[in-house]
C-alpha cells in the first residue's frame, strides 16, 4: 500500500508517535537514562515507556500530558 492510500487519521496517528518515540528516545539517550529509569521520572510502569519508545503507546492525551510534564515537555497541536 502506497503512502497516498493511507487513510488520513492513521496516518495522523502514526506520524504522531514516530514523533513521540523518537523525542521519547532522544530524551532517554541524552539524560543518560535508562528505561527503567525514565518509566519512574515519567512516573508508569516499565512497560508503558516501551510502548512510548517503541510508537506503540495509546493511552489518553491526558495521562500523556501528565508524563511529559514530568520531564517539562509540552505537546503542541497544530489543527489544520
Amino acid at each position: 500500500m502506497s503512502s497516498s492510500n493511507i487513510p488520513k487519521d492513521i496516518e495522523m496517528y502514526y506520524d504522531f508517535n514516530y514523533q513521540l518515540s523518537t523525542y521519547i528516545f532522544d530524551y532517554r539517550m541524552k539524560n543518560n537514562l535508562s528505561k527503567t529509569e525514565l518509566a519512574r521520572i515519567l512516573g508508569v510502569t516499565r512497560n508503558t515507556e516501551s510502548r512510548l519508545e517503541s510508537g506503540d503507546y495509546n493511552g489518553t492525551l491526558s495521562k500523556l500530558c501528565n508524563m511529559l510534564s514530568r520531564i517539562d515537555t509540552k505537546i503542541i497541536i497544530t489543527v489544520k
